[in-house]
């Protein structure tokens, strides 16, 4: 709720009613939102990277497919 409350704000949307509304957290839940957003973060890039792997991969496999295709083998057994 303490993230919905400042999200509303932020963009200046309706005020959040005040029985549901959260202005602060103790130190240990914000050092538990820092955690996750690290985590949020991390998770982000290592796909970013997974896909671009997989990305490179599947265009250096289609590549020498191309190749094969193009240049017929001389000797074949």
């Amino acid at each position: 709720m303490y993230i919905t409350t400042r999200t509303y704000r932020k963009w200046g949307k309706n005020e959040m009613p005040g029985d549901i509304a959260v202005d602060s957290i103790s130190d240990y839940q914000m050092g538990e939102l820092n955690r996750l957003k690290e985590w949020l973060y991390r998770k982000r890039t290592q796909v970013r990277a997974e896909r671009s792997r997989a990305e490179r991969r599947q265009k250096r496999k289609e590549e020498v497919e191309k190749r094969k295709a193009e240049q017929p083998a001389l000797f074949e057994f």
